[in-house]
């Protein structure tokens, strides 16, 4: 295995049967992941509030797609989730 400093333990809210988000899950699982694991918000992630909500929530990372893929500059909009995240972990 990897050394843990270059290990990432993603939690994933879409159910891969149904494809539906579940954004509620990345708070329930979030405590399953180890504090020596950077964790990963995986899906669910549409907008700064949903960045700052799971900053909040201890994840230090988060895969986004479609947010970026649906909006008309997708530049602004990671200036805008990277923003709200690290003013989250900022304040903490």
């Amino acid at each position: 295995l990897a050394p843990a400093e270059s290990v990432f333990i993603g939690v994933n809210c879409r159910d891969l049967s149904t494809l539906e988000v579940d954004p509620g899950r990345l708070l329930r699982l979030r405590p399953f992941v180890p504090d020596w694991a950077p964790a990963v918000a995986e899906s669910g992630i549409e907008g700064p509030e949903d960045a700052a909500a799971v900053a909040s929530a201890g994840y230090r990372l988060a895969l986004v797609g479609t947010a970026l893929m649906d909006s008309g500059d997708p530049r602004a909009a990671v200036a805008d989730l990277v923003s709200a995240g690290r003013e989250v972990v900022a304040c903490s």
